[in-house]
This record gives structure tokens, sequence and C-alpha cells, in this order.
């Protein structure tokens, strides 16, 4: 990625940098030109302008790192595994320590079979994208409930609330790769909804034709 610096009050100013996250001075690295960076790094800077120096300001790349898909097209079957709880829950349990009530398959992001208050939902399987990129998911949810995918938490959206979104991003290739989803309702409207946008995709539920287990 090639990052150039500018001084707000004029272009000849000089600007003083670092790399590390410490805090420049006139005998840290001096901007020339545009430089490279392929990896994760804080950037400081201030310039020098006829008023004095400026303020420091501090921005961070991210490197993304995209994970590979876990599993290759064999004998899938459609849909995701979940599994149905009962519990009185403030945040998101930890199900795998609980008994589960009931188990099977679901073709997409629903609820099984439920009561009408405190109940726990998981889901588990493969969720498949089309194209290399970045994806953003997005989780609409009273009340609370997380994403995993390849053992990367996604989007967190969890405790007591209102009807509320989060989302997150991941960067994925194409393919198929694990799919973690948990979700609790205290009191009163029980709703999950699973949202995603990427690369040629304009922010859409996630077909079920996209799930497997």
């Amino acid at each position: 990625m090639t990052i150039e610096l500018t001084s707000g009050s004029a272009a000849a100013d000089p600007i003083f940098y670092t790399l590390d996250g410490s805090f420049p001075t006139e005998k840290s690295l001096k901007y020339i030109k545009p430089f490279e960076l392929n990896q994760t790094t804080t950037i400081k800077a201030f310039a020098i302008t006829k008023n004095g120096n400026s303020g420091i300001g501090t921005l961070t790349i991210s490197k993304i790192e995209f994970y590979n898909s876990t599993a290759e097209k064999k004998e899938f079957q459609k849909g995701l595994k979940y599994g149905y709880y009962e519990g009185d829950w403030k945040m998101l349990p930890d199900f795998a320590s609980l008994t589960v009530i009931r188990q099977g398959t679901i073709k997409g992001i629903d609820f099984p079979e439920h009561r009408g208050e405190y109940f726990g939902v998981t889901y588990d399987g493969f969720i498949k994208v089309p194209v290399e990129g970045i994806y953003t998911f997005y989780l609409n949810s009273d009340d609370g409930s997380r994403l995993i995918i390849d053992d990367v938490e996604v989007t967190d959206n969890d405790g007591c609330h209102a009807l509320t979104e989060r989302n997150g991003k991941i960067a994925l290739k194409a393919g198929y790769h694990k799919f973690h989803l948990i979700y609790f309702n205290g009191t009163l409207s029980s709703v999950m909804e699973l949202y995603f946008a990427g690369p040629g995709i304009k922010k859409q539920p996630v077909p079920e034709q996209n799930f497997v287990h």
C-alpha cells in the first residue's frame, strides 16, 4: 500500500514521522516522497508550519489476512445443524457446557420450534462465499447474538437489548468457510437476522443455498 503524507497548512511544510507508534520529533524520519507499507503499521506524524509545529496525526494501517476455504465440496448437505437450549441468561452462555434440549438441521438463519421466551440456539456448518474479497456481516438481533467464521469472531451483538444491528468485516477466499452463530432470547420478542455484503453483492440476507453442513 502506498502512503502519502501531506500538511494541511502548506505543501512545502516539512513532515516528520515514525512507523512504530512512538511520538515523532525532528530527529524522526523526514517525509520525502510516498512510501510503501506491507504490514500492519501505526504511523504518527507532524508538520512544521509557519506558525509552529502542527498537532500529531495518527493512522494505523492494518494488513488484511485472507482466510482460505476450510473445506472442499464433497458430501455436503444443505442447511445448518442447530442446537436448541432453554435458560434465563443476561449474556450469551457457553452453550458447549449446557445440555442441549433438541438438535437437528435447518435451512438457514431461522428459529427451530421454540418457546416464547428464555431460549437459545446455536448454528453450525459452512458458509459458501462466491468470490474472494472483504465481506461485511450484519447481525440484527433481539436479544444477544455472535457470529464466528473460521474461528474468528466477526460480529458481536451480545447482551439483553431491543432490536439492534451490529456488523463486522472479514477477508475470505472463495469457497466454504466454517460457520458458527449463537443466539439467546430473554423476554418479549425474539428476532435474529443475518445479512452480508461483499464484492458485487449489495447488503442482503445470506441466501439459504449458501449454507451447508
